[in-house]
């Protein structure tokens, strides 16, 4: 049993390409002032949206759902009030907001591409 839960962890592993503890960024005052306030709910939007543009540019290789719940739990060891209690994993709303947010930017940036290709096209 134990091997084949050492295969699972190698294979999750191998799938990602970040540190197992992944930087943090450094929000914006008033997300850290509400941060530490243990009240996040007013700036979730905008905490998504710092962290999105944090971590697109230190890991644009980001794609795993492994890097990205190795980013939730890192979130939530530093900010325990990021966590949903509710739920079996603690680190899965900010991890779904996270890398939901980051596909919606990337395929925002892949459309204006192609845009911009096609002005370039001669008719």
């Amino acid at each position: 049993r134990q091997s084949t839960t050492s295969i699972n962890n190698n294979e999750e592993i191998g799938l990602s390409r970040i540190p197992d503890q992944p930087l943090l960024p450094t929000f914006s005052d008033k997300i850290q002032h509400e941060l530490l306030m243990g009240n996040p709910e007013p700036v979730m939007n905008e905490l998504i949206r710092e962290a999105a543009d944090f971590y697109m540019n230190v890991y644009p290789q980001l794609t795993h759902g492994v890097e990205y719940k190795k980013i939730g739990i890192a979130l939530i060891n530093e900010y325990p009030c990021l966590a949903c209690e509710d739920t079996i994993n603690p680190h899965g709303l900010i991890t779904s907001r996270l890398s939901a947010r980051i596909r919606n930017v990337r395929r925002k940036m892949r459309t204006r591409e192609q845009k911009c290709q096609m002005r370039g096209t001669i008719y």
